[in-house]
């Protein structure tokens, strides 16, 4: 569990799982990364909303939406944890609708149900790690007819979570209006705007570094909307203060990133008292997928966990 002050902060990533659930990215990266979460995790009902629907039904032959989760769980998830670190991925554009996405780099972490740990290095693979996705309706779902290559069965090899860090830091005073369009013109940017927007119980601001189409797409309503719908679910603190606070970024792809916290003081008050924590405290590092619009950085609340 992570410490209170890290879990306060991140009360939106909670929420967010039962307001915006996963879903289909807006780019090929944007869903393998979803992938990787969803694998992390072992959550076949977010592998599931990943999947191009009409191309699996074809492939399943009519079996129920219920026995097709069983049936890909079952094939992916087994008594061993898996997970990806230092990952990179390019993207080749097949058509106007189809795209495949390859792992150029990364670690691979797998452990068993004794507890032990053997770790590989993607490049290694017999064959590249690549995953085909099809583009509908604006989102790029994963091709149902390269289910194989999640299992292992053809790639040689099974995807999981990635945590991926390099150096690189920038602060920023203040949080955005809603306008449409965010500030930041960096990852890193983007969520110092959102932690100054913690502090400051800003709404707006929040939602400013939140991919907006995402955020309306998900909730159904327009932004401003989401700002009364969210509010009370994400402040429930007197007050947040945050220290010393460094980040480190990677770009996974030309339009994706990952932000990690490495270090930093987090001081929370509310009903039980106060209470500060170091980050580096938490079991799990505390880090965000980003998303580049347009020349602005948003955090994909898709991505928050």
């Amino acid at each position: 569990m992570l410490v209170i002050a890290v879990a306060c902060v991140l009360v939106f990533v909670v929420f967010s799982d039962d307001i915006f659930g996963g879903g289909a990215g807006k780019t090929p990266e944007q869903t393998v990364n979803r992938l990787l979460r969803a694998m992390e995790n072992e959550d076949v009902d977010a592998l599931f909303d990943l999947l191009d629907q009409e191309a699996l039904s074809e492939v399943l032959g009519g079996i129920s939406a219920e026995a097709a989760k069983e049936m890909i769980g079952s094939a992916m998830f087994s008594d061993e944890s898996v997970k990806f670190s230092g990952i990179k991925m390019s993207t080749d554009d097949t058509g106007d609708t189809t795209a495949t996405v390859t792992i150029t780099e990364g670690t691979v972490t797998v452990k068993d149900s004794d507890g032990v740990e053997t770790s590989e290095d993607v490049q290694d693979a017999d064959e590249p790690v690549t995953f085909d996705l099809v583009k509908k309706d604006g989102k790029w779902y994963l091709d149902a007819n390269s289910l194989s290559s999640l299992g292992g069965d053809s790639s040689g090899s099974s995807i999981d979570d990635t945590t991926v860090t390099t150096e690189g830091t920038t602060t920023t005073d203040g949080g955005p209006v809603i306008t449409g369009q965010g500030t930041a013109s960096s990852p890193e940017e983007a969520v110092e705007q959102f932690l100054s927007a913690m502090e400051d119980q800003d709404m707006v601001a929040v939602l400013t570094v939140m991919d907006p189409l995402t955020i309306e797409d998900a909730l159904g309503v327009p932004l401003e909307q989401a700002e009364q719908l969210l509010a009370g679910e994400l402040f429930n603190y007197d007050s947040l203060e945050f220290s010393g606070i460094k980040l480190s970024s990677e770009k996974t792809s030309d339009t994706t990133a990952t932000v990690t916290i490495t270090a930093g003081t987090v001081t929370i008050t509310d009903s039980y008292g106060t209470t500060t924590e170091d980050v580096r405290d938490a079991d799990e590092p505390v880090y965000f997928d980003m998303l580049e619009i347009d020349g602005f950085w948003y955090i994909d609340p898709y991505g928050l966990f």
